[in-house]
């Protein structure tokens, strides 16, 4: 009620969020206030992009973005965050508090929580950036409550006292209420049990709240208990009534725990022990009841653009059909946009033989284990929606259910795999992620069985973007193309492409997503090999990402690891690059006909062994190597820089590098040297006779 009596009279527009567990998700959380600021305005392509990446740093990236946006608009916002106490401990929370110390005035974010949320309050009060309303200034305080049970002759604990004070929001009747409970029984057990059904409650909000109803209100009052968000569209189509609106403007005004949470009466909340109290009454009507309106609500959910609502609302009436089939609606662009913790949560409500009972909750689950790198379970739930499938007329689902377990599938051969994932391309949705995964396992099998012919052109439609762009299957497919342009000795290209998928990764913030490990890789390598200063920075990225980087098939942990190793030649990491090439052997020993990775490890290894003998004791890096070579020509540096695609900078500083190491003044010198030294190829020195 005080939050809405502020925002009558804020003077400004009003992003309002009525929290629930749900919010805990980042992603969900940070793009609820992104809907909501639209509003006002389209939003800039750069805010939006980590809302739609996997494993995106959000406090990092997209709160700065959100804020720096809002200072640009000539309109202050209030984002209000309602009952914030229901996000748990972790990255959403830290969003929270990120946005708090950010946004820019005359914009304000208005919480209300139960609890002190920990987002830095001590520090936002030290710098004058918080204005606070306190519980003591609305109702009872810890304190305060343990006075009242003080006097009523009980002795609650601290924590069972903070939990009854968040329960009933302070409300003094109900902790009253609570003290007469604790005289018949123990604290502990009975605060553990307290909600709005309990006797002395129940009886106090019959008596005092719906005693005077008529049963048309109160049956409307028992059914919309089981909705979170109560309003007249909702309220009509799930409970089967009219004038749903202006019944609950009617009851919001007449003394009861119902009240608005917007300035325009639309949205309405019950205060939680009334909701308690009347999903009890549900309950002993029948589970039926219950589970035929969750289904209509969830229906409605699905119909109105909620679909997160939608699937909890299906989960809850325990129509698995249902449930299915919104859950794999959203399951690949979750697991792609960093909402992974969001479908991981709506599957544990299903036990391993529900989720084997239905295909497509066994497709999400696959989705699921695909994203975390979890071969065992991904092939497995792939395999079982197969079986489940058989004849099915349904194709999408068929094809999504073969790439995924050839994907998974350690005894597949390349040839195979890419077979598969392009002959699945034509079932699968236009408007889906899909025909992009496809696409982009279809080239870099083939590309690691040698068929660069055919990679090419399945990776380069990939990182255009299809009619679903798909961010990190982008940057993975742009890292394929880099790494055959170097094959083909196509500097230039090299570069442009992993210029390209470093550019994703950074709109989107895909620096913690586990298959950004290829891409990063490639960038490192490309330029190390042009003496650029970042490349050790991208490759300590890169190998941070490794070890866990989907671990469930061979073909893709030695492509990386592959380029991880190469990368380190580059970078004059030898010791590194020998680890790699060790962990590769048993790896490559798996997958026989990926002559390329085969080709690489033969060049690392030659590189190792060249370092070990003529110029191990210069430790030149492999582009200082490359530049060594062209010394004895009469090509200027800018001709130099031009040849290798680096620029003159970059060559003056290597053989600068080069002089220092082999211990001399000038460029003749260090020619000579290398001579002597047996660094110079004969082939490749023209002073040297044919």
């Amino acid at each position: 009620m005080l939050l809405s009596q502020w925002v009558e009279r804020a003077g400004t527009g009003v992003v309002w969020l009525a929290l629930d567990e749900s919010y805990s998700d980042p992603g969900l959380l940070l793009g609820a206030v992104a809907a909501g600021l639209a509003r006002s305005g389209p939003l800039p392509e750069e805010v939006l992009a980590p809302l739609s990446a996997p494993s995106a740093d959000h406090a990092r990236v997209t709160v700065p973005r959100l804020c720096a946006m809002m200072a640009s608009r000539r309109d202050p916002v209030a984002i209000v965050l309602d009952d914030l106490h229901l996000i748990a401990p972790g990255p959403a929370l830290d969003c929270v508090a990120k946005l708090a110390e950010l946004i820019p005035g005359p914009n304000r974010l208005v919480m209300a929580s139960r609890s002190e949320p920990d987002i830095g309050i001590g520090r936002l009060r030290a710098h004058g950036r918080i204005d606070e309303i306190r519980v003591a200034e609305m109702a009872m305080t810890r304190s305060e409550a343990m006075e009242l049970f003080a006097a009523a002759d009980v002795e609650p604990s601290l924590d069972e006292t903070v939990r009854l004070v968040e329960h009933t929001e302070g409300w003094p009747a109900a902790l009253y209420l609570a003290a007469l409970g604790m005289r018949d029984s123990a604290p502990g057990a009975y605060v553990a049990e307290f909600a709005g059904d309990e006797r002395l409650v129940a009886d106090y909000l019959r008596d005092e709240f719906l005693a005077t109803l008529d049963a048309e209100d109160m049956d409307f009052l028992v059914r919309a208990s089981l909705l979170d968000k109560l309003n007249g569209s909702i309220c009509d189509e799930v409970l089967d009534a009219t004038g749903s609106a202006a019944k609950l403007r009617q009851l919001s005004r007449s003394n009861l725990l119902i009240s608005t949470v917007d300035s325009k009466d639309i949205e309405f909340r019950m205060h939680s022990l009334l909701r308690e109290m009347l999903k009890s009454e549900l309950h002993r009507l029948g589970r039926g009841e219950e589970r035929a309106l969750l289904r209509r609500a969830a229906l409605w959910s699905r119909a109105n653009g909620e679909p997160d609502r939608a699937v909890e609302q299906a989960i809850g009436s325990r129509d698995l059909a249902l449930a299915a089939d919104l859950i794999w609606d959203l399951a690949a662009l979750y697991a792609t946009e960093g909402r992974l913790p969001t479908l991981r949560a709506w599957l544990e409500h299903f036990d391993d033989d529900e989720i084997a009972a239905e295909p497509k909750l066994a497709l999400s689950a696959a989705v699921a284990a695909l994203t975390e790198g979890d071969g065992e379970r991904l092939l497995r739930w792939s395999e079982a929606a197969g079986r489940l499938l058989g004849e099915s007329a349904e194709p999408a689902l068929g094809a999504a259910a073969e790439v995924l377990r050839l994907t998974a599938d350690p005894s597949a051969q390349l040839t195979e795999i890419a077979d598969g994932a392009a002959a699945s391309v034509p079932a699968m949705p236009v408007h889906s992620i899909w025909p992009s995964y496809c696409r982009m396992i279809e080239g870099l099998t083939v590309y690691l069985a040698g068929d660069r012919a055919r990679a090419r052109p399945a990776l380069t439609e990939v990182s255009r973007g299809g009619l679903v762009p798909a961010p990190s299957l982008q940057a993975i497919s742009q890292a394929g193309l880099a790494l055959i342009a170097l094959d083909e000795e196509r500097a230039g290209d090299a570069q442009q492409a992993v210029t390209e998928a470093l550019a994703r990764i950074e709109l989107y913030g895909l620096y913690g997503y586990r298959g950004s490990a290829l891409p990063l890789a490639a960038a490192a390598l490309v330029r190390g090999r042009h003496g650029d200063s970042d490349a050790r920075r991208l490759l300590d990225a890169a190998v941070s990402l490794v070890d866990p980087v989907l671990a469930f098939n061979p073909w893709f942990a030695a492509l990386i690891r592959s380029t991880v190793a190469r990368a380190m030649i580059e970078l004059g990491d030898n010791a590194g690059a020998r680890e790699v090439l060790t962990e590769l052997k048993d790896l490559n020993a798996g997958v026989p006909e990926a002559v390329v990775l085969g080709e690489w490890s033969g060049s690392v290894r030659a590189s190792l062994d060249a370092g070990e003998g003529g110029d191990e004791r210069w430790q030149l890096t492999p582009a200082e190597r490359r530049l060594l070579q062209l010394l004895p020509t009469h090509r200027s540096f800018p001709e130099i820089a031009a040849q290798l695609i680096v620029s003159p900078n970059t060559v003056k500083t290597q053989a600068r590098s080069i002089y220092r190491k082999l211990g001399v003044a000038s460029r003749s010198e260090a020619v000579e040297r290398a001579r002597a030294a047996g660094l110079i190829d004969r082939e490749r020195d023209p002073s040297r006779p044919g």
